[in-house]
């Protein structure tokens, strides 16, 4: 039986592809009269031959699942291939009938018309028989058959008479449009002629060319039943199956749009049904997940596999190079050139999909190890060129975008010592040393900033700058520690002649912190630092938020007299849309009114770490101005060490030279928050170090020019 059905399909496959291309054909322009009934009788038969391969498709297909499910065989692959080969024919057959739908509409008066002329031809053939057949009967039979009637007598032969009026009837019927009424009238009077058996006429061919007509007449619903393939949600556990094959064999691309209407199909037999909303929705992502998990996820992961081999190919050393734009296991470009996949309720393109996985992957994998990032930039470049995909721009070509500020404020002290702060730039970059074997710098700015308020809410600052003022009010406590356990290294300083600062022997003394040795000036150094690199980040994350809240409220009024644009919009009688939109208006200026309120002003954050630092007890800040020329000079000496060794730190690969702003930043916060401001100016010590500086800048000169001199007398 199943041998069977297998090779009827297989004689039905190369009957269908003829019709196919039969119908395909369109009309031509410029014909004789005498060609255009021949045209239409072929378009007649054409459409009739469509429809009934179609249901024996439909009929074979059904017929197979129930059988191969009632006596428990299994199905083979190639066996359920050809299943699913009916399935996709049934959907081609009904796309070729819609888009031929237009000409058969206008076509179809005329293929009446003609169908119609064919019974006509016959009738009154039929007709003529019984006319000559009356006439040649005598006067006196014609005068004894109506004085019957008159008589009402039973015994006269009537039959004549009867098929005459019956066919009299029928060719009245034909004589207007093919509606439904008139067809069955038609078919009653011709069963009426034909139970009378007297006349003998092609009974059996009119019912049939009746048939056709019906058939023709009626077709967009009969389309519709003949290529119904509901029956597969009853087989809807092989649905996955189905999609597996068809994604497997790149030749059989062009099924899966009819494979999936195909599956569609269940849900009219569960409206017919009455079900609930539940069971369709449960239906309909059943037919998506099928797409995703057999069709979409295998493209993603098979297209990022090529993208990947193809650039390790370039990258790895003895790796065979190949042309990426030609040499590959199989095109997968013609998935992504297919159109958006339809479903009766929603579209799925497989192209934005493969996007989105890509650009999914590229950006965790190049934030998780960015020195991987030229790497998946070339995967970028190579799947634009390869597969015409646009993927973002979000891989770091500058490194901006490599630290975030959730990250940061939970781990502020490591922050702190670990990155430079340039406050000409707003930027902070990460310290490094050669045996961190590090290949990129993290790096923190205000574009870092405002991606992150754009992921995390405007919340996130006002979060970050509360933990900030937590760490300085802990730096204060701990700077005023240390001084209180190093106060004779303090007060010795203090009263030092800045000129001999290098020389005093409080100077080398050292101090345990951690794995390193620190000196006294050094150790007070680095807590100014982590201080200043506090603040600096403070002003950052004030200016990202201030820019972020430009940038989404530009367009929001910021005074206005309207207090709710969706009571305004509905008072005014505007449609639900207009409405909500006003409802959205006005949740983005409360929003707006309130980061405005989030957003602290910088210098009132001073004001309150000032306020919370003037309350404790911070004795040993009250000199602390008078340190300050000391550190100074420690820190341009470190300074002009570090560019003298530029050269040898460039030969062994650990050169990095940045601007470190963070200690002006912090002495100067001190001075601001302690107010010792106007007692360091009134030491003069800058005007003074700038004196010396130019003497001995003089001295240098006339040393210079002595030795010139005394050279050229030589």
């Amino acid at each position: 039986m199943f041998q069977l059905c297998y090779r009827d399909w297989q004689a039905m496959v190369s009957v269908l592809a003829s019709w196919m291309a039969s119908f395909q054909s369109s009309m031509p322009t410029m014909f004789e009269l005498s060609q255009v009934e021949a045209f239409l009788r072929l378009h007649f038969k054409q459409i009739i031959q469509g429809i009934v391969i179609a249901r024996r498709m439909q009929l074979m297909a059904s017929t197979l699942l129930d059988l191969h499910t009632l006596l428990e065989v299994p199905i083979k692959r190639e066996k359920l291939k050809s299943i699913c080969h009916m399935i996709v024919l049934m959907k081609v057959i009904k796309s070729m009938f819609r888009k031929k739908e237009l000409y058969i509409i206008q076509s179809l008066p005329h293929l009446l018309n003609l169908a119609q002329a064919d019974i006509c031809s016959w009738l009154l053939m039929a007709k003529d028989k019984l006319q000559s057949e009356i006439s040649k009967g005598s006067q006196a039979s014609k005068i004894r058959i109506l004085s019957s009637f008159i008589r009402g007598g039973r015994d006269a032969d009537t039959s004549q008479f009867d098929s005459l009026s019956l066919v009299s009837i029928a060719l009245k019927m034909l004589q207007g449009g093919g509606s439904d009424m008139r067809r069955l009238s038609l078919l009653i009077s011709l069963d009426a002629l034909q139970s009378i058996g007297y006349l003998d006429f092609e009974y059996s061919r009119i019912k049939k060319l009746i048939s056709k007509v019906a058939t023709v007449a009626d077709f967009q619903r009969i389309v519709e039943e003949v290529t119904d393939c509901s029956f597969l949600y009853w087989r809807k556990e092989m649905m996955r199956t189905w999609f597996s094959m068809i994604y497997t064999d790149g030749n059989k691309l062009s099924w899966l749009q009819y494979f999936l209407d195909g599956c569609a199909d269940g849900l009219w037999l569960l409206k017919l049904g009455n079900v609930g909303e539940f069971t369709l929705h449960l239906h309909e992502e059943e037919i998506e997940d099928a797409v995703k998990r057999e069709i979409i996820a295998p493209l993603c992961r098979d297209i990022e596999t090529d993208l990947r081999l193809h650039v390790h190919s370039i990258h790895l050393e003895g790796s065979v190079r190949v042309n990426p734009t030609k040499t590959g296991v199989t095109n997968l470009s013609w998935y992504l050139d297919l159109k958006p996949l339809r479903l009766p309720f929603k579209c799925i393109d497989l192209k934005s999909h493969v996007k989105r996985y890509l650009n999914s992957v590229f950006y965790n994998h190049s934030a998780m190890s960015s020195y991987d990032s030229k790497i998946y930039s070339d995967m970028k470049h190579l799947a634009e060129l390869k597969y015409g995909m646009v993927l973002d721009h979000h891989l770091p070509v500058c490194l901006d975008h490599e630290s975030e500020v959730i990250e940061i404020v939970h781990n502020l002290p490591h922050f702190s010592k670990s990155y430079s702060y340039n406050m000409i730039n707003q930027v902070f970059i990460e310290k490094i040393s050669g045996s961190q074997g590090q290949k990129t710098l993290r790096v923190l700015g205000v574009g870092s900033v405002v991606n992150s308020v754009t992921v995390y809410g405007v919340g996130i600052i006002s979060t970050a700058s509360d933990s900030v003022m937590t760490f300085l009010t802990q730096k204060i406590t701990d700077l005023s520690d240390f001084l209180q356990d190093n106060v004779l290294s303090f007060h010795s300083l203090k009263e030092f002649n800045f000129g001999k600062v290098e020389s005093h022997n409080l100077v080398t003394r050292k101090l345990p912190f951690g794995e390193n040795e620190m000196w006294f000036l050094e150790r007070l150094f680095s807590i100014i630092i982590e201080m200043g690199n506090a603040i600096g980040l403070l002003r950052v994350l004030q200016t990202g938020g201030l820019r972020h809240i430009n940038s989404v409220s530009q367009f929001i009024p910021k005074h206005t007299n309207i207090k709710s644009f969706a009571e305004i919009s509905h008072n005014l009688g505007f449609v639900d849309g207009t409405v909500l939109a006003g409802k959205l208006m006005d949740l983005a200026v409360k929003n707006r009114h309130q980061t405005d309120e989030w957003m602290k002003s910088f210098p009132s954050l001073l004001a309150e770490l000032s306020k919370e630092i003037k309350h404790g007890e911070n004795i040993f800040f009250r000199d602390f101005y008078l340190i300050i020329p000391a550190l100074v000079l420690s820190y341009v000496h470190s300074t002009i060490n570090c560019k003298d060794n530029n050269f040898r730190r460039l030969q062994s690969g650990d050169y990095q030279m940045t601007r470190d702003d963070g200690f002006m930043m912090g002495a100067a916060f001190i001075l601001k928050v302690m107010e010792q401001e106007k007692s360091y100016d009134v030491l003069y010590w800058l005007s003074g170090a700038n004196n010396k500086l130019d003497e001995a800048q003089l001295s240098l000169e006339e040393t210079k020019h002595r030795e010139q001199r005394k050279n050229s007398l030589v």
